[in-house]
């Protein structure tokens, strides 16, 4: 492929992400209204205070549109922009609270007090206009909308005639992306996955930005399947979940899903891929060769899931053995790839001195409490994986071939650091969060599953 080929199909494929990104700005706004308006009880649905919300929002975007109906100004403005809504959006709340709210929207006044309009603010800062319009949308309407069971509202299933429609549109726009992948089975890919799915997923409005999300979705899988570290698969991955190859040093802050949302938009994670009602969402992924729990861990991991904690709770319990049996495969692919080249001893001669300081003191206190002999690796943190993949030697005797560059392994492992984070630690999970644990857990285990 030439430079200049690479170079305007970069251009093409930014230009289409941007577009992407102010579809899913203007929705994740459709969802706040249609929360906002389901919150709001019969004596205030024409009181001054909703009006004067919806004269502020409407006139905070109207004041930073061209004439194409894009966002568009300075930093700065993006800034104003949002402190204006936010401004309107404290009122409102303000408003809500002390109205009171019946004991069935509890799970609104929840989302309404997590100032997530503030953390976007922050957020626009540090990024470019369409992407913290992107992130305050989300953080904000698509919270509050899913909080209160509302999005199903939003989406509908397309009619034969509008199936067609949508995928001539997607495929003729998938053809520039998936030149690497062959076209015709990605076409294939996409036809049987919009034919096979039977429940909303296509937002009202927003038709085929879902359509294109829907479709790059299972662009991923296909790039992830047969060689998962491949450059192709790489890059492809990437594109649409983000630029994750600097060194991540662990926040303990992302046990809060706006935390973990804001480092995800800060290193470019296509949030539309995530953005459809939870069934279609599942089904999606299945079919891009994602899947969740088998039938026997799904079964433990809803034990007690009528506790009433809601979609992110379940999220983060049915993820728990997801993470547990991926843990355990990878400490046990290091184990014999590392026993088979530096002999039972390598532990003791290939892992950093303070690691294995930290693993011999972790079994020192679990025999001295009675625990059978395990071996030295099996008291391995999460992160320590990675560490022992990348140090040099480890690297270049035993991991290269597996995995290739050292930056792709890495990059993989990091992705799962902050959802490992929030499901160790009981917190749910939102379905980006879903994504990455699905996308990189598989893609580790096809690796570790060839080179065995």
């Amino acid at each position: 492929m030439s430079s200049e080929y690479e170079r305007l199909l970069g251009i093409t494929m930014a230009a289409q992400r941007r577009a992407d990104e102010l579809d899913r700005a203007t929705r994740g706004l459709d969802l706040f209204e249609l929360a906002r308006r389901s919150m709001l009880g019969p004596d205030l649905t024409t009181s001054a205070m909703e009006q004067a919300l919806t004269r502020e929002v409407q006139k905070a975007l109207a004041n930073h549109r061209n004439p194409h109906g894009a966002l568009d100004g300075p930093e700065g403005a993006t800034a104003a922009m949002l402190r204006q809504i936010t401004a309107a959006q404290s009122a409102y709340e303000m408003a809500v609270l002390s109205h009171g709210l019946p004991s069935d929207t509890a799970a609104l006044r929840r989302a309404a007090g997590q100032d997530l309009w503030e953390q976007a603010l922050g957020i626009a800062q540090k990024q470019d206009l369409l992407r913290t319009a992107e992130t305050a949308s989300g953080l904000a309407g698509t919270a509050v909308a899913r909080a209160a069971g509302l999005e199903d509202h939003l989406f509908h299933t397309p009619r034969r005639d509008e199936l067609r429609s949508l995928l001539d549109q997607t495929l003729a726009a998938q053809r520039v992306t998936s030149a690497n992948l062959g076209e015709d089975l990605l076409s294939a890919k996409v036809r049987g996955t919009f034919e096979a799915l039977q429940t909303p997923w296509l937002h009202n409005q927003h038709a085929l930005a879902s359509a294109r999300s829907m479709a790059d979705l299972q662009m991923l899988g296909l790039a992830a399947r047969d060689a998962p570290f491949a450059a192709t698969a790489v890059e492809t991955l990437r594109s649409h979940l983000g630029d994750w190859r600097d060194p991540l040093t662990i926040d303990p802050l992302w046990v809060e899903a706006p935390r973990r949302l804001e480092l995800y938009a800060q290193l470019g994670l296509d949030r539309g891929l995530a953005d459809f009602p939870a069934p279609a969402f599942e089904r999606g992924l299945g079919l891009a060769g994602f899947p969740g729990a088998s039938v026997d861990d799904a079964d433990e991991a809803d034990e007690g899931a009528a506790d009433g904690l809601g979609p992110d709770h379940d999220r983060a319990r049915e993820a728990f053995p997801v993470l547990q049996h991926f843990e355990v495969a990878v400490r046990r692919f290091i184990a014999t790839a590392m026993k088979a080249a530096y002999g039972p001893g390598w532990a003791q001669t290939h892992v950093p001195a303070n690691m294995r300081e930290a693993w011999e003191q972790k079994r020192s206190v679990a025999e001295r409490d009675g625990a059978p002999p395990r071996p030295l690796s099996d008291y391995a943190d999460f992160t320590d994986h990675k560490a022992i993949i990348e140090r040099g030697e480890n690297w270049r005797t035993v991991f290269k071939p597996v995995f290739g560059r050292a930056e792709d392994v890495r990059e993989s492992f990091q992705r799962l650091f902050p959802v490992r984070i929030a499901t160790m630690h009981a917190h749910g999970l939102t379905q980006e969060d879903v994504l990455l644990l699905r996308v990189e857990t598989g893609r580790i285990l096809r690796a570790i599953r060839r080179a065995g």
